[in-house]
């Protein structure tokens, strides 16, 4: 499933001009898919249309990345040499820096590509918190509406609250791509 994954990425960067985002919902995900591509060659057919580049966890090597990752499109723009790639893929992660906190403009972004529902980590404990918190919440509600002592008044549980977050997420990473006409 993942080469399969691989080969349509290496098809879509045939395609698609400029740069090509790619959302993963955690970094293990996407080192795990970025090594299986290496160890089974897809990686090399992507490459062979895109220069591919990788969201860094340490904030020390962003900039470096981001740097190379405008440069692979910018400079590949002015040299449209014979063989030459046709600018790059930047695999990031929801909720990451990239995700989040960059619009990426024209050419920057052309394509994005979600791979899995970025859902939060459900055993992290401010998840929790927050799921038992509104579900708190919405059971008070509805005893307070069934006495008759409160007004009706709507809650998010947490179940709706975290799937919520998911769409969110997935919601902010397209948003990339949506910064010019």
């Amino acid at each position: 499933m993942l080469d399969d994954l691989g080969v349509t990425v290496a098809r879509i960067a045939k395609h698609v001009p400029g740069g090509l985002l790619m959302f993963f919902p955690s970094y293990w995900l996407m080192n795990s898919i970025y090594e299986r591509w290496e160890e089974s060659g897809v990686l090399h057919e992507i490459e062979a249309h895109k220069e591919v580049f990788r969201e860094p966890k340490k904030a020390a090597e962003y900039q470096m990345v981001m740097d190379r990752y405008y440069s692979a499109i910018f400079e590949g723009d002015k040299e449209k040499a014979e063989g030459a790639t046709n600018g790059a893929c930047l695999m990031g992660v929801c909720r990451g820096r990239i995700s989040e906190g960059l619009d990426f403009s024209d050419n920057a972004a052309r394509c994005v590509i979600i791979v899995g529902i970025p859902y939060p980590q459900v055993t992290d404990p401010k998840v929790v918190l927050k799921k038992e918190y509104l579900d708190a919440k919405v059971a008070k509600i509805r005893r307070e509406a069934s006495s008759g002592a409160g007004p009706r008044v709507q809650c998010l549980s947490g179940k709706d609250w975290y799937n919520q977050q998911a769409t969110r997420s997935v919601n902010q990473a397209i948003g990339r791509v949506i910064r010019h006409v």
